[in-house]
């Protein structure tokens, strides 16, 4: 489970055996204005990575999980922020996709 809490907190959390685990935090410089970890690859109940979209710098960042760090960050330009983003995978493409939505 991935959480956005505001003022730029980043907190990965894992569940299992009925215990809530907080694996990692990060502070990021900007506030945080959507996420994704959906599951992509062999393992349909656990992910790698992490989209996370950005308000101040309109950007989109991939994180690996479970350490949090930036693998990618790229810059969407213009003035409209992501506000829906989506980890994917097409068949027949070998990496993984990012889908996000946009409003002014």
């Amino acid at each position: 489970m991935l959480l956005a809490t505001g003022g730029g907190h980043l907190v990965y959390l894992e569940i299992g055996d009925g215990i809530l685990q907080e694996v990692k935090h990060a502070q990021l410089e900007y506030e945080i204005s959507c996420l994704d970890i959906n599951p992509i690859g062999e393992n349909p109940n656990h992910s790698n990575l992490a989209a996370v979209g950005m308000w101040t710098d309109i950007s989109v960042r991939i994180f690996s999980l479970p350490d949090l760090n930036l693998v990618t960050k790229e810059q969407l330009g213009g003035e409209i922020i992501p506000r829906s983003v989506l980890l994917c995978a097409f068949e027949g493409v070998g990496v993984p996709c990012v889908i996000f939505s946009r409003a002014l």
